[in-house]
């Protein structure tokens, strides 16, 4: 752990010189998909050196790639994308299957005007022909079982949120792009409905989410931008 701190990647060195600020995908001048070749930038930028101490390069530079590809193929939101297990994908010839993956932010209301959170899941998939998916499938095949394991936090098996979220901030400086992991989730729907021409309820469907306002706020689009008709192509959600 020490020698993260000293190469100002771990979280206290981190935080010293980034301020968090609470952001939403709502204030985004955003019109349309960003383009795979920013997130492949992203991913590229994992291999600077400079970004690890020699304990931590390859391994960390290896997971840091799959961790962007990861964010963005499942369009989960962070704490979801770090709890992720090998058990839950089946990497076929042309799909890449995701069972059961959490789905935390779900609440009910009860009789006494509390809320209260109900853990569930979503099951989908995605084609193995898109350009993040290599690294997903190579982060599978070498997982034991979370994806994305904790190498220091004994309290927490998986890699903790805030560690996961500066990842994918400095990666992101690094390419000039303005991104957090939020942002990842909205280009997401933003691709789906730009690039695939999905209609708004089968992006509904993919993310499980309940109203239509919900999905037009991340795809950023307006319902006359959406095909009214499933794509020639289905994905099965």
């Amino acid at each position: 752990m020490q020698s993260m701190k000293r190469n100002g990647i771990g979280r206290e060195g981190w935080w010293t010189t980034h301020k968090y600020s609470r952001r939403a995908v709502v204030d985004l001048q955003v019109e349309s998909f960003c383009g795979w070749q920013i997130l492949l930038d992203m991913v590229e930028a994992a291999n600077e050196k400079e970004r690890y101490t020699p304990l931590e390069f390859p391994y960390c530079s290896e997971r840091d790639k799959a961790l962007v590809s990861t964010a963005f193929e499942t369009g989960g939101r962070l704490s979801e994308v770090v709890m992720l297990r090998k058990s839950m994908f089946t990497i076929g010839d042309e799909w890449i299957t995701v069972e059961k993956m959490p789905l935390l932010k779900r609440y009910r209301k009860l009789k006494n005007g509390e809320t209260r959170r109900t853990p569930t899941t979503r099951d989908f998939l995605f084609p193995r022909t898109e350009p993040l998916a290599p690294f997903v499938v190579q982060r599978v095949e070498e997982a034991q079982d979370y994806l994305f394991p904790s190498r220091y936090n004994r309290k927490n098996k998986h890699l903790g949120y805030c560690r996961a979220y500066q990842i994918i901030c400095d990666l992101a400086r690094r390419v000039n792009f303005n991104c957090w992991p939020h942002r990842l989730r909205s280009e997401r729907a933003s691709m789906l409905g730009n690039q695939y021409k999905w209609s708004l309820e089968k992006i509904l469907r993919f993310f499980y989410w309940k109203s239509a306002s919900m999905g037009l706020r991340y795809s950023h689009s307006g319902l006359e931008d959406m095909k009214l008709s499933m794509p020639q192509i289905d994905y099965g959600v």
